[in-house]
């Protein structure tokens, strides 16, 4: 017996911002067989199920992750109005740029779930998280001759979000 039922599968999916082709490439199926499993004609299988949930944990940790470097941030600064988050289109960006996401995530939406998440609950605390869009070439320009780093990386959204 599978450990999600085939509404809780779509749920999950739908949660995670994800079309139900999407969650197939993210779960290496062919979109046939999560179709079949999310209308209830064939069993899910333990490990995809399996692996489902344990994306959607990681997605919640990475969120979890995010609030606390914001809380650090409020703790040695103050609260801030707001707080750049950088944002990776597309899956060749996401998997250069962030190759130790990318293969948790396997998906560049994912990693913007997280952010659309972590958005939401910082909102309710009045502060507004800043999607920046990772743009290499102005990256490249704004590093110098400086080495890349998640610093020089948050130092460049700053920037580029005001």
């Amino acid at each position: 017996m599978s450990k999600l039922t085939p509404d809780q599968m779509d749920d999950i999916i739908f949660g995670m911002g994800l079309t139900h082709r999407e969650a197939a490439g993210v779960l290496r199926v062919q979109a046939k067989d999560l179709f079949s499993w999310i209308k209830g004609n064939s069993e899910i299988p333990d490990d995809k199920a399996a692996e489902l949930l344990k994306l959607e944990e990681t997605v919640e940790d990475y969120v979890e992750d995010v609030l606390a470097t914001v809380d650090d941030i409020v703790e040695a600064k103050g609260k801030p109005k707001s707080v750049p988050v950088i944002r990776y289109l597309g899956n060749k960006l996401f998997k250069e740029w962030k190759p130790d996401l990318y293969k948790i995530f396997r998906y560049h939406k994912l990693y913007s779930t997280v952010i659309t998440r972590a958005r939401i609950e910082l909102h309710r605390e009045d502060i507004t998280l800043v999607p920046v869009t990772f743009d290499p070439e102005s990256y490249q320009v704004f590093l110098g001759s400086n080495e890349d780093s998640e610093a020089n990386r948050a130092a460049w959204a700053a920037t580029a979000s005001s």
